[in-house]
């Protein structure tokens, strides 16, 4: 997944990201995870590419 504009909050399992403009981040599908917009004043655009796993 790649951030084009704001940031968001991207939570793997445990663990918390927070992502900006710019940033971008791969992760196992499978593994639970949730994300949102850490400031819903603002727009968040992403763009995620999803691929089977191997």
């Amino acid at each position: 997944m790649l951030v084009l504009a704001g940031s968001l909050e991207l939570v793997i399992g445990e663990d918390v990201f927070l992502l900006a403009t710019g940033d971008a981040m791969t992760f196992r599908g499978r593994d639970p995870h949730r994300w949102r917009n850490p400031s819903p004043a603002d727009a968040c655009e992403v763009i995620w590419m999803l691929a089977p796993a191997p």
